[in-house]
């Protein structure tokens, strides 16, 4: 599985790898930095999860 997370324009912000996970149900934090390590803006922002032939989308407010 991996999990993307794209701004609002749709340009990606954080790809986290998340092939490692057993099955089951699993809590994720993102703590608002980006693939570079810099502190992204609040706002919207849209995850996609890609994995086992399935996508799921969810939309993300960021507040800080």
């Amino acid at each position: 599985y991996t999990l993307i997370i794209y701004n609002i324009l749709g340009q990606k912000v954080k790809e986290i790898d998340l092939s490692s996970l057993s099955s089951g149900v699993h809590y994720l934090h993102w703590n608002g930095v980006s693939d570079d390590n810099q502190k992204v803006a609040s706002g919207l922002y849209i995850a996609v999860l890609h994995g086992m032939n399935k996508t799921q989308i969810v939309k993300l407010q960021l507040v800080e």
